[in-house]
């Protein structure tokens, strides 16, 4: 499968310096690296995933089979690499970005991508950096201390952000576990399908906008409690500083 190949080259032409109308190219003094790997996952395994140094995006694979892929920048004298760790444990299969020193310069950087198969339990973990899940059939659980978190699927979410905002879409209910979404500074987006059986528990300071049919039971200065259809199912959003929305199917 080359399918990281291909989103990773869009991520060269982003990060390639361009010189102003009229002047001259900079000398390059970066350079790319690639990592590739792939393999199989057991039955009943599952994924984690930490990349204290950039980007994680996740993807669904075909069953059984885990593809990642690495864009690696630094300086070109930097003789200081990256490493993308992968092992097997304990019933898992772990990822990590490493140096073996201190990188020297700022364009030490590392973004990561990942095509999982569905059902696979994800754990992803970043400093900065955005963590994005597309197209997943998957339970996450997804934490950056200050990048944005952005995931769609049919299992359920625990997504934790200090500084960046988390929009979730949630297409099926019920949930094994219950979905919670937690940022101090950001907003929180979660979209959730129009035949939705929810209990929604917000806590918030700024405005709460639920742009679909449903009932609010309680309102009180930073606390709101919503129910969609029945409200079998319970799930909570909280925010220390930004909003909340609810946005129609």
């Amino acid at each position: 499968m080359k399918r990281g190949w291909t989103a990773f080259a869009l991520f060269c032409c982003l990060l390639a310096p361009v010189a102003a109308a009229g002047e001259e190219a900079p000398a390059q003094d970066w350079t790319i690296d690639r990592f590739h790997w792939q393999g199989v996952l057991a039955p009943a395994s599952a994924l984690r995933v930490r990349n204290p140094f950039g980007d994680v995006r996740l993807r669904a694979a075909e069953a059984g089979e885990v593809e990642i892929s690495a864009i690696i920048q630094r300086r070109t004298a930097d003789p200081v690499k990256a490493e993308v760790r992968v092992t097997r444990r304990r019933g898992r299969l772990e990822v990590e970005v490493a140096y073996p020193v201190a990188p020297q310069g700022d364009l030490a950087r590392v973004d990561l991508a990942l095509f999982v198969p569905a059902e696979v339990p994800i754990r992803a973990e970043t400093r900065d950096g955005l963590i994005e899940g597309r197209g997943l059939a998957n339970d996450v659980r997804l934490t950056s201390e200050g990048g944005n978190v952005a995931v769609a699927t049919t299992g359920t979410v625990r997504a934790v952000s200090d500084r960046g905002n988390i929009t979730a879409e949630l297409r099926r209910t019920p949930w094994a576990r219950a979905p919670h979404l937690r940022t101090r500074q950001g907003d929180i987006t979660l979209r959730l399908p129009a035949d939705a059986d929810a209990r929604v528990r917000i806590r918030a300071p700024g405005e709460v906008l639920v742009e679909r049919p449903g009932r609010l039971e309680r309102r009180t200065a930073h606390r709101s409690l919503f129910t969609l259809g029945r409200g079998t199912h319970a799930l909570s959003l909280a925010t220390r500083q930004g909003q909340v929305t609810l946005p129609a199917p």
